[in-house]
């Protein structure tokens, strides 16, 4: 009887390790289960006007989707099906505009830097676009997805690189709820120190649910990145022409214009 009372002790301490082993995996797996981010799910485009002025306007633009669509057959998704279990989606666009923060100081550039898996994106505080809401739309399969675009003007034609990428965000929340109680726009009046880490798309405490680091990021052209096409020129408007200045002609002026104007005839007198 000893030996099998040890033995129903042994039993008891093994199931209840066993349970702990099992809680542990259910609480990582539920953990890893927000860990998810959109893809794109057309070919991202990017167009480019040259203003008058001589500043370049580009604008960036797709669409996202939040299931199994991808742009590459091989690509990882994270399918988010209840909509309603997010406050919406974000995104930024690594600009590289050597006139504007992030990228205008090499030890800032490096700390709003987000680097995995062989990708290197850098992007400000805020988002560049957001989507309050992702049940508006959905795919053949019943998941989220939605248009996207963003816009930036650079000093001239030069400044403007050959890539442009992209980098979507899960900021987490639910419908109507903005994880920390304050949504888009208006979380951007709260310096990144102080809001929510949601709704900061790199430096120190961003949203590290993105498509870099939780998704498939595709650094190709038509996947995350687009390469600006050329540009489309709005020059000044011609400035006015000055009144044609008058012309003597045999002693009378006239003015110049297209039609001919009758002259008066002179008399010429000779002497000597």
């Amino acid at each position: 009887m000893i030996e099998r009372t040890g033995s129903r002790r042994r039993l008891r301490s093994w199931l209840s390790g066993s349970a702990v082993v099992v809680a542990a995996l259910l609480t990582g797996l539920a953990g890893s289960a927000f860990a998810n981010a959109p893809n794109p799910a057309s070919a991202t485009q990017a167009t480019t006007t040259t203003n008058s002025n001589g500043t370049v306007l580009v604008k960036i633009s797709g669409t996202w989707d939040w299931g199994n669509v991808t742009t590459q057959p091989d690509e990882k998704t994270s399918p988010q099906q209840d909509c309603t279990q997010r406050y919406g989606v974000g995104w930024a666009v690594d600009w590289q505009d050597p006139t504007v923060a992030p990228w205008n100081n090499a030890d800032t550039l490096k700390q709003f830097t987000i680097t995995k898996n062989g990708a290197s994106f850098a992007a400000g505080a805020n988002y560049d676009g957001f989507q309050v809401g992702i049940c508006q739309q959905k795919d053949a399969d019943g998941f989220p997805t939605g248009p996207w675009s963003a816009e930036h003007t650079y000093a001239n034609a030069s400044s403007v690189p050959k890539t442009l990428c992209v980098n979507f965000y899960d900021p987490h929340g639910k419908e109507g709820e903005p994880a920390g109680g304050v949504g888009w726009p208006e979380v951007n009046n709260i310096s990144p120190d102080k809001r929510n880490s949601n709704f900061i798309a790199a430096g120190p405490r961003h949203d590290g649910d993105n498509s870099i680091e939780t998704n498939s990021y595709n650094p190709a052209e038509g996947g995350n990145c687009a390469t600006p096409h050329p540009a489309e020129v709005h020059a000044a408007a011609p400035a006015p022409q000055p009144a044609p200045a008058p012309t003597r002609v045999l002693g009378t002026s006239v003015a110049r214009s297209p039609v001919a104007q009758p002259v008066r005839a002179a008399r010429l007198t000779f002497t000597g």
